[in-house]
């Protein structure tokens, strides 16, 4: 696993909807954190594509807009120390809303429930 991170990662489950040239699929992150999010997938996208996140932060009443490159993916559970197959995403444009929210996250002050 790529441990390039700048941020703390939060285990945390949210859900994502994601949309990638014509494909949209909803999942539930694995982690996140303000400059990223792994989110689980049986058909992970290859390293370079972009996608529109809508996170799902349970502290905003709507979803918040996100767009991602994936930077990294798993398709090889076994070799990587359990983690589910999946890919790690890299957020290119977080809104402010976005990342204060995921701060709060980070700092405690919101359970992950």
């Amino acid at each position: 696993m790529h441990n390039q991170r700048e941020e703390p990662r939060l285990p945390i489950r949210i859900n994502v909807d994601f949309t990638s040239n014509d494909s949209v699929q909803s999942v539930f992150s694995l982690n996140i954190s303000a400059g990223g999010i792994y989110l689980p997938s049986h058909k992970p996208l290859p390293p370079g594509s972009m996608v529109v996140l809508h996170l799902n932060l349970p502290t905003l009443d709507s979803a918040v807009e996100v767009l991602g490159e994936v930077v990294w993916n798993n398709i090889n559970p076994e070799s990587n120390n359990g983690l589910p197959k999946g890919m790690g995403i890299r957020f290119l444009n977080q809104s402010s809303l976005a990342l204060e929210h995921l701060g709060l996250f980070q700092t405690g002050r919101i359970g992950n429930s």
